[in-house]
């Protein structure tokens, strides 16, 4: 009866096994075959930030002058009603790095769980529509890494760590080493992710259009500056 047991659970590790090789793969066909927003998509900014950096307070501000409209947690909303995967299921996964073992794992005790490659495919579909559909602001995600850069513009926003502590450490009401920890944590979940999924250096000034240091200007003028990169991209 042992012996059957055992054979039994081997049997289950395998097909997830395989299971799991099949979504590993299919991240990188997504990767490969994601579509741009084609000619007369936009426009659309996105918005990569540093924790800390103020990047939802200035999308919110871009957004209004602009009469677009914020994607956030609005893209894990989206993905998961039309997946009909519960959010939290999917924030799981929302830019952080995955490993091989706790993908697995994850298969094995939440079925519903999509896994990275079922995540990563849904992104890339969510996030090319909203830019396809335009007047949007894409806070994060890695939507400057594969949307069409014709018909938007791509900002980093960065800020000094200890700067940064110290915004989340008043906004928060943390402890200074609570919240230099946290920007620490955060930005390395981000790196990672990026790493991961598009094998990009996420502070490569190279993918974006803007990088824009927000202790060194106030946010109504880096909202004007992002602005006015969209008016002459898209003019």
């Amino acid at each position: 009866m042992a012996r059957k047991e055992r054979d039994v659970n081997l049997d289950i590790v395998e097909r997830q096994a395989h299971a799991w090789e099949s979504r590993r793969r299919a991240v990188e066909e997504s990767l490969a075959n994601a579509t741009p927003c084609p000619r007369g998509g936009g426009p659309y900014i996105t918005i990569s930030r540093q924790h800390g950096s103020g990047g939802a307070t200035i999308a919110r501000e871009i957004a209004r002058r602009l009469d677009f409209k914020v994607y956030d947690r609005e893209i894990i909303q989206q993905i998961a009603a039309e997946t009909r995967v519960a959010a939290p299921l999917i924030e799981r996964r929302d830019e952080r790095a995955t490993t091989a073992l706790d993908d697995f794992l994850a298969g094995l005790v939440i079925p519903q769980d999509p896994g990275e490659a079922g995540f990563i495919t849904e992104l890339f579909r969510v996030v090319n529509g909203i830019a396809k559909n335009g007047r949007a602001v894409i806070l994060g995600r890695g939507g400057n890494w594969f949307l069409e850069p014709t018909w938007g513009v791509r900002a980093r926003l960065v800020a000094p760590e200890e700067v940064r502590a110290s915004r989340i450490a008043e906004r928060d009401g943390l402890t200074a080493a609570v919240a230099r920890r946290r920007v620490h944590d955060l930005d390395n979940a981000q790196r990672a992710f990026i790493r991961q999924v598009f094998h990009r250096d996420i502070d490569d000034p190279c993918g974006y259009d803007l990088v824009v240091n927000t202790a060194a200007l106030p946010a109504d003028a880096v909202v004007d500056i992002i602005v006015a990169g969209l008016a002459r991209r898209v003019v």
